[in-house]
């Protein structure tokens, strides 16, 4: 008799904990995409919202155009001294 009660009790214990943590994790990740609306009536706001802005990214410095590059006569990178 008592190790059904301490069965039960566990098992509403872990039903219990795994739905909090379930809501928890809901209530995070729904926060998470929360802005103020903005005054553009466009649906970037709503995509924003939903899916998470993301700041814009600076190219990294390999992509930047090389002048260098370009008056390379043998046609190779010169970035890399790689003959054609």
């Amino acid at each position: 008799m008592t190790w059904l009660t301490i069965a039960k009790v566990a098992l509403v214990g872990f039903l219990v904990m795994g739905s909090g943590l379930l809501l928890f994790t809901f209530v995070r990740k729904a926060r998470r995409g929360v802005r103020p609306p903005t005054s553009d009536p466009n649906a970037s706001s709503y995509l924003n919202a939903v899916f998470g802005g993301a700041p814009p990214t600076p190219l990294p410095q390999w992509a930047h155009h090389d002048e260098a590059f370009d008056e390379d006569p043998e046609g190779g990178d010169s970035r890399h001294g790689a003959a054609g």
